[in-house]
């Protein structure tokens, strides 16, 4: 049908799948390890300061109790 499915980003996706111009973003809760609970947590820190920089900026503005390194890991392998 030549729409493209793009992979999930921390910057970009929200909670569930988006439909954009001729593609499909990857929702962050369809990733597998990450919680609705950690999503939510990636989704506040990026609308109250924006876009994450580097994944050292990731580290330091999410709540790493909600975020812990299991779903990071499974974030940078997706």
């Amino acid at each position: 049908m030549g729409i493209t499915v793009l992979p999930p980003s921390v910057n970009q996706s929200e909670l569930d799948f988006t439909a954009g111009v001729g593609a499909i973003r990857f929702g962050l809760r369809a990733v597998k390890g990450v919680g609705e609970g950690a999503v939510e947590a990636i989704l506040g820190a990026r609308a109250k300061d924006g876009a994450f920089k580097d994944l050292y900026d990731f580290c330091e503005r999410v709540d790493l109790k909600r975020v812990n390194k299991r779903v990071v890991e499974a974030l940078v392998k997706c």
